[in-house]
């Protein structure tokens, strides 16, 4: 994804530092009164903040569906699985990793449950009944 959505990416990994900071400063003081007194001497608005993470997380978010969108334009078999699951797939970098599409087999191929693996090619199918 790092690679398909730059800017995206760069806008989730600034608001997931703002949100990891401002975690680190509430345990550091987890009472309200103490965090806010915190928050005025800081001169940063937590509200602020917050909202414009919120901001930035909603554009990932549409960017990332728009992304699985065009996915599953040019596969129309990843409708039947759900956004991390598809996500899960796509990340798969080459054969040897095949194992962690197992799971997705059911919802992708009617009858399909696994996949048989030698020397990095896929070599047979087999039913759920234990066809290949």
């Amino acid at each position: 994804l790092k690679k398909s959505l730059p800017s995206e990416h760069d806008m989730f990994a600034k608001a997931d530092a703002q949100f990891r900071s401002l975690m680190k400063t509430i345990e550091e003081y987890p009472k309200v009164c103490r965090l806010i007194e915190v928050e005025s001497s800081s001169q940063a608005d937590l509200a602020k903040v917050l909202g414009a993470s919120a901001v930035n997380l909603e554009r990932y978010q549409q960017a990332l569906n728009e992304f699985l969108e065009g996915k599953r334009l040019i596969i129309p078999r990843f409708y039947f699985v759900g956004n991390n699951d598809l996500l899960e797939i796509l990340g798969i970098k080459n054969v040897e990793n095949m194992g962690s599409i197992q799971p997705h087999l059911k919802s992708l191929f009617q009858g399909i449950v696994r996949i048989n693996v030698f020397n990095g090619h896929i070599v047979s199918f087999q039913s759920s009944v234990g066809e290949v």
